[in-house]
């Protein structure tokens, strides 16, 4: 029993893992709650004394990111289309009349820059009181509405380059683990594709205090 139990929701949490990091965009939960309940039969097989129980429901139920995440979709999407416009239109770094997929990510990874701050004081609030209320800076948030502060942390840069990169047509994927062998806390990357070439980028570490560097990019 108890190993099946462990079963479902390990599946469960893949599901939900797989779905967190192929869509970012759904930035309003960070985690859900999930309820298994089993029938109350059990078949035995009396040759092998072997028993089956059923999973009579699932109920999987999401926690709000952070306070007012679920009123914000519909300004977060509208800045979505407009940093995706902005950055279309303002990418044509060598002036030659045709935006490359290089360019294009060289004006997400500006673009970022240029909106967020890394919010080291509201990451050890949240790590203090464990307070959903400094929970955004986890998301991307910051980075596509003016309603929610544009301070953020690893978490919320990645989501949010993999979002451009995604509306901009260039493969891209989220990578969660630790900065390096003695770090403390997780971080989390990106990487994409470039001409069947994975390359790694890391926002987060490009933007500093005055401005942003390409040393991570």
């Amino acid at each position: 029993y108890h190993e099946g139990y462990e079963q479902v929701l390990y599946e469960l949490q893949a599901s939900f893992d797989a779905l967190f990091y192929d869509h970012p965009e759904i930035f309003w939960f960070r985690s859900t709650k999930v309820t298994v309940k089993f029938g109350s039969s059990v078949l035995v097989n009396k040759t092998t004394e072997e028993g089956t129980v059923f999973v009579s429901s699932i109920k999987i139920s999401s926690n709000e990111a952070f306070p007012g995440a679920y009123d914000l979709k519909d300004e977060f999407f509208a800045g979505v289309e407009a940093a995706v416009h902005e950055i279309r239109s303002s990418s044509d770094f060598d002036e030659s009349g045709f935006v490359t997929d290089n360019e294009l990510l060289q004006g997400i990874h500006d673009y970022i820059c240029s909106r967020c701050t890394y919010d080291n004081a509201s990451l050890n609030s949240y790590l203090t009181t464990q307070s959903s209320a400094y929970a955004h800076i986890f998301t991307p948030a910051g980075v596509f509405t003016d309603s929610v502060s544009s301070g953020i942390v690893c978490e919320g840069y990645g989501r949010a380059f993999k979002i451009l990169c995604d509306r901009l047509s260039i493969p891209c994927v989220m990578i969660a683990g630790k900065a390096s062998a003695s770090a403390s806390i997780g971080h989390l990357w990106n990487a994409v594709e470039l001409g069947g070439i994975w390359y790694l980028v890391d926002v987060t570490w490009d933007d500093e205090d005055n401005g942003w560097s390409y040393t991570w990019f």
